[in-house]
């Protein structure tokens, strides 16, 4: 999985920003990528889990005949 985050330490300049007048420091916008491309690949991972789980137990019922009451 390719994480797509843009340095900018070489450029010290501020982002503007919706949230503040001055903008964002780059240091934090660094940090608020890596967090959030680590949020998603986190999320993709527990969909995939409950996925092959789902799939997995719902095999389980249809090849036993076992239908709990």
């Amino acid at each position: 999985m390719k994480l797509n985050i843009y340095l900018f330490y070489h450029n010290k300049k501020k982002i503007p920003s919706f949230f503040k007048k001055e903008g964002i420091p780059t240091d934090q916008l660094v940090i608020l990528q890596i967090a959030y491309q680590l949020l998603l690949s986190l999320l993709s991972l527990l969909s995939l889990c409950f996925f092959s789980c789902h799939c997995e137990f719902t095999s389980f019922f249809i090849n036993t005949n076992y239908y709990p009451e």
